[in-house]
């Protein structure tokens, strides 16, 4: 899957984001796709070329680009790995690629099956279509004011933005 990904990034000149074992990994520092992250993220990269991995088992993949330049390469992707990936845009400009097996979603549930909680007294909030399966699984699935425009039509519950309270908005109705 990983070369298949390193493939299309490099046919298409889009950046791509490789994470494994905590780490960070870019072919290039200098573009503004890796400035851009950094400054979102508040990490640094390393810089590797990635022919060089001694094992290509990523935690996740992330391209970083325009909205058009993603969809074309999210075409691209599904034409080639059908089914056995997962892919969601965690923001505008970031489509990120995991493991069909993993989303928010599925983490919750376990978080929650090890705590003896159950899903419909579970409250979740999100903003980005990344948080889509944890939302529509939980009994309050909140999606915030400054969310994605299709992230909001199927939302269970809605509150204010991030920058202004909307969790605890959200919690003080509530309880």
């Amino acid at each position: 899957i990983v070369k298949v990904l390193i493939e299309i990034s490099r046919k298409n000149n889009i950046h791509l984001n490789l994470y494994q074992d905590e780490n960070w990994f870019v072919e290039d520092k200098k573009n503004w796709q890796t400035e851009y992250y950094k400054n979102n993220i508040g990490i640094d990269a390393v810089e590797k070329n990635f022919n060089n991995f001694t094992s290509l088992l990523m935690t996740k993949a992330l391209f970083i680009d325009e909205r058009c330049n993603l969809e074309k390469i999210e075409k691209e992707i599904k034409e080639k790995l059908r089914d056995i990936v997962h892919l969601t845009y965690s923001q505008e400009r970031y489509l990120e690629i995991l493991n069909k097996k993993v989303n928010k979603g599925k983490s919750l549930e376990k978080i929650l099956q090890l705590k003896n909680l159950t899903l419909d007294t579970c409250a979740a909030f999100g903003d980005a279509n990344n948080d889509k399966e944890m939302l529509e699984m939980v009994g309050y699935g909140v999606v915030m004011k400054n969310a994605e425009e299709d992230l909001k039509k199927d939302a269970k519950y809605l509150t204010d933005s991030n920058d202004n309270d909307g969790v605890y908005k959200f919690l003080v109705q509530k309880i």
